[in-house]
């Protein structure tokens, strides 16, 4: 084998339920995959050399070294090897790119250091440092759909396919970013959990209005529901990122949105990214022309996305044969 080609999605995630831990939904929450943005990756293997070559850019380079020294801690038997992105996945939006980016790595690296496939990614995903709080990019690399993550007591994650007509329209402020790092750590450090009345809202929420309508395939039962989820969610983190929506240019879209009767926004994770479910492409054209329509948004990149109901595709390359393999 001498190269291996990923593609993975991006991941949205509508708000960590901090429940306490003797409760149902302690880190529980909710996910969709996306199939944009995109990650496009090769990993090739550089024949004769002991040196590393990255083709990406510097925040890719600086994650994948530090990825490759973790991993041949474990697996010294990783040849040198060449990292190239065709195409990346903005970091700190609010879509789960490190965790993407870390699992297509990971899941290279096995592969080229002569490791069997895994049939999951999960447990190098734990050696490696991800699932610290949420298994939802995780999961969702292995398997796609909309992610029900009832949180680490319960240890029950389910997948729901994400009807295919349906569209995320998403709505990211250029040059903002959303917290991350020890600023995220410092607020799990100090913020109180949830109380038992806020957690059966939510269970009740999620069982008795979200998934239903996801069956049902109502979109505006849907997209009126997980909104409410993102309110209630986005209250309890208001004080960390500054109200229920991290960047004051989306607070002040969602509002002018309202105005047209286009509702429904909710953050993904700590943003900035918030996102609108739509019907249809058209639907989700017509949100579209409505921020474009608002003069004050020209600093508001619109991306409309299908979803991503597969998990990862890795492709290994040797000499004598191809061989594909979509994860779950």
């Amino acid at each position: 084998m001498t190269r291996v080609d990923i593609t993975t999605g991006s991941r949205l995630h509508f708000g960590l339920l901090c429940a306490p831990p003797e409760s149902d939904w302690h880190y529980g929450g909710l996910g969709l995959m996306l199939n944009q943005p995109v990650w496009q990756i090769n990993v090739a293997v550089i024949p004769d050399s002991t040196e590393d070559l990255l083709h990406t850019s510097p925040a890719v380079a600086e994650r994948a070294a530090r990825l490759l020294s973790e991993f041949r801690q474990l697996y010294p038997q990783l040849p040198a090897v060449q990292v190239t992105t065709r195409c990346e996945v903005d970091h700190h939006a609010g879509l789960g790119s490190g965790t993407q980016l870390t699992l297509s790595l990971t899941a290279a690296f096995v592969l080229l250091s002569g490791e069997p496939r895994p049939t999951t990614i999960e447990s190098l995903a734990a050696k490696l440092g991800r699932r610290q709080r949420s298994a939802i990019g995780t999961f969702g690399f292995d398997h796609g759909g909309f992610i029900v993550d009832e949180g680490r007591t319960s240890n029950r994650i389910q997948r729901i396919s994400f009807p295919e007509e349906w569209r995320m329209v998403l709505l990211t402020p250029i040059a903002s970013e959303g917290l991350s790092g020890s600023t995220e750590e410092a607020f799990f450090g100090e913020r109180e959990f949830l109380d038992a009345e806020l957690v059966q809202k939510f269970d009740s929420l999620i069982n008795n209005s979200i998934l239903p309508s996801l069956a049902q395939h109502n979109l505006a039962k849907f997209r009126e529901a997980l909104a409410t989820y993102g309110e209630m969610v986005g209250s309890y983190y208001a004080a960390a990122q500054g109200g229920v929506f991290s960047d004051e240019s989306i607070r002040e879209l969602t509002e002018q949105l309202r105005h047209q009767g286009i509702r429904g926004a909710v953050q993904s994770s700590w943003g900035p990214t918030a996102c609108i479910p739509a019907a249809s492409e058209d639907d989700a054209l017509a949100i579209q022309r409505a921020v474009f329509d608002i003069k004050s948004m020209h600093r508001m990149q619109v991306t409309i996305a299908e979803p991503r109901n597969t998990g990862a595709t890795i492709r290994t390359v040797a000499s004598e044969h191809n061989n594909y393999r979509s994860f779950g």
